[in-house]
Formats: C-alpha cells, structure tokens, sequence
C-alpha cells in the first residue's frame, strides 16, 4: 500500500518539506472552512435528536458521541489557528478525520434508524470520501486510511447491522462506496500532484529569475559588478550625500600594460590578469565598499563614509597587494601594476558622470607619471 501511495504521491525530496510550509496556512484555512461546516451540521443534528428523542436513556449515548465529535472539532478548530508546524498539522488532521468513522460506526451501532434515514447516510458517507480526499490536504496516505476506514464501517454496517435494504440495493450501494473512494483517490493525487508541480515550476521560475537579474548585474568575466549596476550604486551614494551628506570617495583602477600582455601572451593571459586582480581588491576591500568593471582593464572602487586621505591610505594598500602578486602564465611571469585617481565627493558633483569624470582626470595623470601609483588633489604616490 505504502508503494501504491508513493506511485500516486511521488516526494520531492529536499523540496518537499519547503512545499507543505508554502502551502501551510492555505490548507489549513481549507481545513478549518471544512470542519467548521461538520461541527454546525453535527452540532444540528445533536439537537434535533435531542428534540425528537427527548430525555430517551437509551439514546442517551448517542447524544455523548456527536457531543464528544463536536467538542473534539472545536479543538481542532482553535488548534488550525494557532498551529504553524506541518507535523502537528497531519497528527491532527488525522486524528480528526479518524474520529469520523469512528462516530459513524458507534452511532449506526446504537441507533437503528428507519430506511428513508439509511439511504440519507450513505450519501452522507459518499460526500466525506469525496471531501477527505480532496478537501483535507495532508499526507495521501493519511487520507487514505481514514476513507479505508470509513468505507469498511459502512460497508460493515450495510451488510451486517442494517436489515432495511435488500440485498441488490446493498450491493449498488458497495460498489458506490468503493467507486467512489477510488475515483476520489485518483482525482485528489492528480490534483495535489499538479500543487506540486506548480510549486515546482513556481521555484524554477523564481531562481531562473534569480539567475537573469544577477546576470544582469554582473560582469561575466570577473564576476564582479558590471559597469550598469555600479553606476547605479555610485548614483545611490550620490543621493545619499545630497539628501544627509554622506560623504564617500571614488577610485578608477586601470590595469598598467594590458595590452602588451594580451599582445605578447594572447587574451587568455590578460584575462587571467584581470581576474587575480579582482580577486585581490574584492579580497581586500571592505563589506561596505563596491567594486566594479566598468570597462576593458578599468575598474570602480565605491568607499562609503571614507574621506579622500582614508581612501589614499586604504588604496595604497591595495596597490601593494597588487604589485606584490606574480601571476604565472604558461611559464611566464607577469608583474601586474595598476594605476588609480581617487577623488571624494563635493557639493559641485551632481551626477555619477562628474565623479568618474574627475576620477579619471587623475587616473589619465598617474598613467602619463608611469603608471603604478595613486593620484588625487591631495597626494600622488
């Protein structure tokens, strides 16, 4: 049976857990909306046998098992509130839907009724089966084992207890019974199988989304930012300053010799370069800072609440670093050196352009002094 389940209830696997709390709160509403319309209904039907049978000792138990159902709904009712666990939700669930059959059996066991109320049961019990299956949304083999249970009280009460209905009616009404639970069977795992695919596709869709926007943001080579999105965080600094003047400053790295490398040694060589000195500045850099490409061997360097002799001194470093490396390329040594302007923002700085513009100022200057040094309005290194 176990087999059967899994075949029409496949897991999915690491998700599966993630699918039952996405669609937690969903199926409990569902539940709770289901129960509340069994507990008015019981609740309906304990009063009209009260009504009708009156004090009666004898069916005085029969009053104690629908009071004893309702008392255990309301429970369930304030516990589907409260509950945000998925295994508390499938232990109750099915408890509660094991309280039916139960209730089922010990009424028919008790209360003789006449024919015409025989029939209205039976109905009564096709409807359950068709709800547990589709409505109560926990495990299927839970759901299973409780219309397993059901259809076997009523089909023992059919053809044991219950003397009103003949015997060919009887058997039309066993084959509805167990028509029924197999078409509902089938029907509800295709239903919650689609919620799951849905979940799935759903998931696919969010981390290929992930993926596009990432993509979007970043420089395929390096790994870092590229050029569009760092010159969206620069403008975000620059809003930042004009509205609480939160000062920063702004470096542009260029790479010195790139082209000779990529000459001499071919652009795998140069790429190689590039991507050891992105991984030396992201390596280096603070969490705060933001490091970007903006183009062929030139790079952003984003220093928030860091003034101009901050920045020079935590660049410095970084040059070091830098030139300290030997990147080793098909047997050949490569020196790497960088050249870099640095400049802090001021109130004649409106837009991003006019910081990379007299960032670059100073980078243009360190190039035409050699290269491998730092330029700024204050020091030049």
């Amino acid at each position: 049976m176990i087999k059967l389940i899994k075949y029409f209830e496949p897991s999915l696997g690491t998700q599966e857990k993630a699918y039952r709390q996405h669609h937690l709160k969903e199926d409990e509403n569902q539940v709770f909306a289901f129960v509340l319309i069994s507990t008015v209904l019981n609740s309906i039907f304990l009063a009209i046998e009260i009504w009708i049978f009156n004090q009666q000792k004898e069916v005085f138990i029969l009053y104690l098992i629908r009071g004893a159902f309702v008392a255990l709904s309301v429970c369930f009712l304030i516990f589907l509130k409260r509950n945000k666990e998925i295994i508390f939700f499938d232990v109750f669930a099915f408890v509660w839907m094991l309280s039916l059959p139960l209730m089922s059996f010990l009424i028919r066991l008790v209360h003789t009724s006449d024919i015409n109320a025989t029939y209205v049961t039976y109905i009564i019990d096709l409807s359950i089966i068709f709800c547990l299956f589709l409505i109560i949304s926990t495990t299927l083999l839970y759901r299973t084992f409780a219309v397993m249970l059901l259809t076997l009280s009523s089909l023992f009460n059919l053809f044991v207890i219950d003397q009103h209905i003949e015997i060919p009616h009887k058997i039309t009404i066993a084959l509805m019974l167990i028509s029924m639970s197999i078409i509902a069977f089938i029907a509800s795992s295709r239903i919650y199988n689609y919620r799951r695919n849905q979940y799935v596709t759903k998931i696919r869709t969010e981390k290929l989304m992930d993926e596009l926007k990432l993509f979007a943001k970043t420089d395929f080579l390096t790994g870092i930012t590229n050029r569009r999105e760092f010159i969206r965080r620069l403008d975000d600094e620059c809003k930042k300053y004009s509205r609480y003047q939160n000062t920063f400053s702004l470096a542009i790295f260029d790479l010195d010799k790139l082209k000779m490398i990529n000459d001499q040694l071919g652009h795998h060589a140069g790429d190689i370069v590039l991507k050891k000195v992105c991984e030396i500045v992201s390596m280096t850099q603070r969490e705060t800072d933001h490091f970007g490409r903006l183009g062929g061997d030139e790079f952003g360097l984003i220093l928030p609440f860091t003034l101009l002799k901050e920045a020079v001194s935590a660049l410095n470093r970084i040059k070091k670093m830098i030139h300290d490396e030997v990147v080793l390329v098909d047997g050949h040594q490569i020196q790497m050196a960088v050249s870099i302007g640095v400049v802090e923002i001021n109130g004649e700085d409106k837009e991003p352009d006019d910081l990379v513009r007299r960032a670059d100022e100073f980078l243009y200057q360190a190039k035409r002094m050699g290269g491998g040094r730092i330029e700024s309005s204050i020091v030049g290194e």
